[in-house]
């Protein structure tokens, strides 16, 4: 705090110095020469004349003469009154200042350094001799040239008393004047405080740039890291900002840079300001409101966008406006930077203190602009304390976190060493615990198989010993035939869960011991089928198959046996009595479907969301009939085991269908082109190989996607291109794999080999046959699939 006030009273000190006075157009330097190593600005009562361009030694010509006057460079055209008469912002007028000279200063060579005219375009004599134009004069929009170039002009007092006259005309800025006041000196003062200040605004100038480049590389790498991309942004367009203020080096850069575009450029401040506001609010969120910053980033892009559309000679009025913007931000900044300073540690302090720096520099040069105050410009250096500073604080914390890190790497290391140990320690535990849980667990499922298969037996011969009298024994009374079909059904219903009992004690070792091979669906279906047979009596059911007599499943005999007898149970038992159930086969390239529907009692749609889940709750049959709702949950976990899928669509009181999903395990064989041959097909179909075709670059591309295949059949019908793109197709969607390629065609000559060059598809292997050599093709096939 100490820093920032002894700061601001260095400002007001140098701010305070007492150069002579001009009064009514008269600067008195006879007393006192002229010192070599400093500057006098020139700021006081100059002689004015409005809308008028008056030349050396001439006197005004206005027969009114409330347009003259005096007035101070700085002071706009727009604000002042001359005996009542307001002056408007667009018009010319002319400077005068008589200067008398010391004695000794009579002869030597002076300059007057004139800064960046704003926009205006300013003529300079020495009595009646012209030292420079800058811009081009004239007395309307269409006559004069405006610009914002500076200059320092050179002369020789002839004698004690010079005048120099300021012709200025303005018609593209809204707010005319006589912009900054000159500075009177020798030459070599004058030249050495130019050098001087250009050295400063160049240096800044790619320090800040560099600073620029540094934080945008960081948020690059860092890319969740906004502070660091704020403050690049932040830099960049401020860089571009001070290229076009002080010694004005962009027109050094570029001379012939129109009026309008550096104007536009100056004001790239409406988007600098906003980027260090985010800067601020990232770095201390607590402290600034992000609804408050994004209120101030709305009006700099309104206004930015307003000087980017509005032609130059129209947008001046925004100026004002801007410039209680522009201290509204840095006056809430400075707000929020003090609220927090007082609780914050030493290093945050350091982080604080060159933002409050630069925000007093910031503030300081708007109201210097604006001749508020008469203080130096120093921006630059704020902006400058403000990168050191903050890249020591920042090394510092980059540091901290250096040795932080090393120091959790060493407590890493140990606790690693500990954690193995404890690991080591907690596996043997667990080894000990699942062997004795696994033991208990076959003992349980051995005492579970052997009561059940004890039970199962004497039950089931107990059940065909009723049927069998049912069937045989006519003169049986109804009453009694009731009750031995009462008997039978208690006896079903037992010997069923004795079957998921022993199901369930078995489902591990299944799953254990899953072996897959290739087997008849319908054989399979057939044997659950005659299973059912008392079942399907009873009711009066009709089983309706839909299945080609050649399905080869290639999958767990025993698990896909298991699968259908429950779902198979499911549909008789859901079904009325006197209706059917249809089982149909479909197949695709991708996928075989074995679908079994009933015309039961349905589901809703509620029931099908719990169906293969815990919260499954038990229903009872059409005819009665009682189940333990753990067949279809026992059936969906293994047939997932089997890579496969098992679903559900119902319609209550429509029935159900149960669509099992068999994936394609079969060998496959990609064909692109079709064969005249149909032999070939059907040996490979009888060796249990999946044979697809595709006549269409596009249905074989999708194919491929679809279906891993090691083997592909392409069919030469003399077009190499299309031969050359699937090969590039293959090559580039199995990189990790080696496939053989068979290329088919009645002349595969080396014409077609030459397309197809062995060193641009390294993982594949391409292999030349006629289409007629069928035996070869066939034993190639065999031999590769086998293998």
């Amino acid at each position: 705090m100490k820093v920032l006030v002894g700061f601001v009273l260095l400002l007001i000190q140098c701010g305070g110095m007492n150069p002579p006075s001009i009064h009514q157009g008269i600067l008195d330097l006879s007393h006192s020469g002229l010192n070599s190593n400093s500057a006098i600005p020139l700021h006081g009562e100059w002689r004015f004349d409005w809308m008028e361009l008056i030349d050396p030694g001439e006197n005004s010509q206005t027969k009114d003469a409330d347009v003259s006057g005096f007035l101070s460079p700085g002071e706009n055209w727009k604000s002042q009154k001359f005996n009542g008469k307001e002056l408007t912002g667009l018009g010319f007028a002319t400077y005068r200042l008589k200067i008398r000279f010391h004695e000794t200063d009579i002869g030597k060579n002076l300059a007057i350094r004139f800064r960046t005219t704003g926009g205006a375009a300013y003529k300079i004599f020495k009595d009646k001799e012209e030292l420079i134009e800058l811009g081009k004069l004239g007395t309307s929009r269409d006559t004069m040239t405006p610009t914002r170039l500076s200059s320092i002009v050179f002369f020789q007092p002839d004698h004690s008393e010079t005048e120099i006259t300021v012709q200025i005309s303005n018609f593209y800025h809204n707010n005319g004047a006589f912009w900054y006041t000159p500075e009177l000196g020798s030459r070599e003062g004058i030249l050495q405080l130019s050098k001087k200040k250009q050295t400063i605004d160049a240096a800044s100038l790619g320090a800040i740039l560099i600073i620029s480049l540094y934080y945008l590389n960081i948020f690059l790498f860092r890319m969740e890291n906004r502070t660091a991309l704020y403050f690049s942004l932040f830099c960049l367009s401020i860089s571009i900002y001070n290229m076009s203020v002080n010694e004005v080096l962009i027109y050094s850069i570029f001379p012939d840079l129109p009026y309008s575009l550096g104007y536009k450029i100056l004001n790239i401040y409406c988007l600098g300001i906003p980027f260090y506001l985010s800067f601020l609010n990232s770095l201390f969120p607590s402290a600034f409101s992000y609804l408050t910053i994004r209120i101030f980033w709305t009006f700099y892009l309104i206004s930015y966008l307003l000087i980017l559309i509005i032609p130059v000679e129209s947008i001046s009025f925004i100026e004002t406006p801007l410039m209680v913007l522009v201290l509204g931000s840095f006056l809430y900044a400075f707000w929020g930077l003090m609220n927090i300073l007082k609780s914050m540690n030493r290093n945050t302090s350091l982080l604080i203190l060159p933002n409050l720096i630069f925000i007093v520099s910031a503030i300081n040069d708007v109201l210097s602009v604006y001749e508020f105050i008469p203080t130096p410009m120093i921006l630059n250096y704020g902006l400058i304390a403000l990168i050191f500073i903050e890249s020591f604080v920042l090394s510092n914390h980059f540091s901290s976190a250096i040795r932080q890190s090393e120091d959790l790497s060493k407590k890493l290391i140990s606790i690693n060493e500990n954690l193995e140990k404890t690991i080591l320690d907690r596996t043997e535990e667990l080894q000990v615990a699942k062997t004795t849980a696994e033991e208990e667990n076959m003992w349980k499922d051995r005492f579970i198989s052997l009561v059940s298969h004890d039970l199962k037996s004497p039950i089931a011969s107990v059940l065909a010993s009723n049927h069998w009298i049912l069937e045989s024994e006519k003169e049986l009374s109804d009453s009694v035939k009731e009750k031995i079909k009462n008997n039978n059904s208690i006896l079903f219903d037992a010997l069923t869960m004795i079957k998921h009992l022993l199901n369930l004690s078995r489902f591990r070792t299944l799953v254990s011991l899953s072996e897959y091979s290739d087997f008849d669906l319908f054989e399979i279906l057939e044997e659950v089928l005659i299973q059912f047979r008392y079942e399907l009596e009873n009711k009066n059911l009709k089983i309706e198959t839909h299945l080609p007599e050649d399905v080869i499943l290639t999958s767990d005999p025993i698990a896909v046996k298991e699968i259908l007898r429950n779902i198979i149970m499911n549909a008789i038992k859901f079904s009325y009595p006197d209706s059917k159930i249809l089982i149909q086969y479909t197949e695709t390239d991708l996928k075989q479907v074995l679908e079994i529907t009933d015309r039961g009692i349905g589901m809703s749609e509620e029931v099908q969301t719990t169906l293969f889940s815990e919260k499954t709750q038990i229903h009872s049959g059409t005819k009665g009939e009682r189940g333990f709702g753990v067949g279809l949950k026992l059936s969906k976990e293994l047939f997932s085991l089997l890579n496969g899928n098992l679903e559900v669509s119902s319609k209550k009181d429509h029935g159900s269908t149960f669509r099992l999903v068999f994936p394609s395990n079969r060998q496959t064989v990609l064909v692109f082109n079709k064969i005249s041959s149909s032999k070939l097909f059907r040996e490979l179909k009888q060796l249990g190989v999946l044979v697809i075709q595709a006549n269409r670059l596009t249905s074989f591309e999708r194919l491929m996607k679809s279906v891993y295949s090691s083997i592909y059949i392409l069919h030469f019908q003399s077009n190499s291109e299309e031969l050359v793109s699937i090969c590039k197709m293959i090559h580039r969607d199995n990189l990790q794999s080696t496939l053989r390629i068979l290329i088919l065609g009645q002349t595969v000559g080396t014409d077609l080999q030459s397309f197809l060059d062995p060193k641009k598809f390294p993982n594949l292997e391409f292999h030349y046959f006629e289409e007629e050599d069928l035996v070869g093709i066939l034993d190639f096939c065999v031999s590769e699939l086998s293998s």
